[in-house]
């Protein structure tokens, strides 16, 4: 692979590489710079390893890792930096980093380095074996995307973020000490002050995070007191522009939801009337009463050809109601307790933060899936006549996957 000669492809929102997954290779005891440059050299050795599946020595230039990174990168302190990335470990498992289940490490995360004298000259590296096997199937070891590498200037503002995202299907993060945060983004004695700690940390990641327009999240946080002092913090954390509103919105956004409501809607009686039908109760009711009535429908309504009238009278006499209730009891659960929703429950915006990541995986990962889904479906645990994007989530939720 020639590089001097060969224009980096550029990441967009459309052709986000689809190994973006694996910037949770980082750990919060990196540095930024640390943190940036094995995020680049995977991607770049990633490019390379689709060529040749069989490649173990990659290659690249000083050059191309700081287009990539967005960091100016030299000589020595490119060199320094491999040299401080072949003596740490690497935390493959997102979960495990929020201390819920055991690790699973590699020895290092260079694992050789042949680096040149001179800047623009190549410099060849190689991974262990267990990352070099996620370059072309990867897992879903964290969410961050690749787009974000350039734009976030704090290191803390990276780790906040994938720990924010994991806890989107709750709303809320788990409640941590001042300490506890301390030592979960391993800030040592920096910050001692908690004034410098929040505008340093917190804020700068939570005005960071929400003001990126490829960043898909937007976080805030609470200070909980102990006396006097702050003694804890917890984050919201909700989905942008994808969010479904629950009232109060404009004639673009109340369009929106009705289409998100309407692809909820088994795919034969998606029709202008349902379509209609959705939007006269959206203008007196709340998407939540909509999608408990609709999920109501689909456990209740034992023929397909009857679902549009029985929906009719299940939005008119509210017949979800109890489900509903239920639905808003786990939500609470879950935001005090953490854990997952349920699989069965309907989830416009789950439905499509899965679709994205589907689409961004690999072919045989799609396969995967896929096969997943059917056997699923044949056995009953997943309706036949839900849309494909909702069979298509909750299949990926069966397989372990949560987002």
């Amino acid at each position: 692979m020639q590089h001097k000669n060969t224009l980096l492809p550029w990441i967009t929102p459309e052709t986000e590489y689809r190994k973006s997954h694996l910037v949770s290779l980082m750990q919060y005891s990196l540095s930024l710079a640390e943190a940036k440059a094995v995020t680049g050299l995977m991607y770049l050795a990633s490019l390379q390893y689709e060529a040749d599946p069989n490649r173990i020595v990659f290659s690249s230039n000083l050059k191309e890792v700081s287009k990539v990174t967005g960091v100016t990168y030299h000589y020595d302190s490119l060199r320094a930096v491999l040299a401080g990335l072949r003596g740490k470990e690497v935390t493959l498992n997102y979960i495990a980093k929020h201390e819920k289940h055991s690790r699973e490490r590699s020895m290092n995360i260079i694992a050789e380095t042949d680096i040149g004298k001179h800047d623009g000259m190549d410099f060849t590296y190689q991974f262990p074996e267990t990352i070099r096997q996620q370059l072309l199937e990867p897992d879903y070891f964290t969410l961050i995307r690749l787009m974000t590498v350039l734009e976030l200037s704090s290191k803390y503002s990276f780790a906040i973020y994938e720990y924010c995202k994991s806890y989107i299907g709750v709303g809320v993060t788990e409640v941590r000490t001042i300490e506890g945060w301390r030592g979960f983004l391993c800030l040592g004695n920096e910050y001692p002050v908690f004034a410098e700690l929040e505008r340093n940390v917190f804020k700068k990641a939570k005005d960071e995070i929400n003001g990126n327009p490829n960043i898909e999240i937007e976080v805030d946080y609470r200070k909980i007191r102990e006396g006097k002092r702050i003694g804890a913090l917890q984050f919201t954390v909700k989905l942008k522009a994808r969010q479904l509103p629950s009232g109060g919105t404009n004639s673009d956004e109340q369009g929106k939801i009705v289409d998100s409501l309407l692809g909820l809607l088994p795919e034969k009686v998606q029709t202008d009337k349902n379509r209609d039908l959705l939007a006269r109760y959206l203008e007196h009711t709340t998407t939540h009463y909509c999608v408990a009535n609709i999920q109501y429908t689909y456990e209740q309504c034992k023929q397909d050809k009857a679902f549009s009238s029985y929906l009719a009278k299940a939005l008119q006499d509210d017949w979800g109601h109890e489900l509903r209730k239920r639905r808003e009891t786990d939500e609470q659960y879950r935001s005090l307790k953490g854990g997952h929703p349920r699989i069965g429950d309907l989830d416009p915006v789950a439905d499509q933060v899965y679709g994205q990541a589907f689409a961004m995986a690999t072919e045989t990962r799609r396969q995967e899936i896929r096969q997943e889904m059917d056997r699923k479906v044949l056995t009953g645990t997943i309706r036949k006549n839900l849309p494909l994007a909702t069979k298509t989530r909750q299949a990926m939720q069966h397989l372990g996957v949560w987002l």
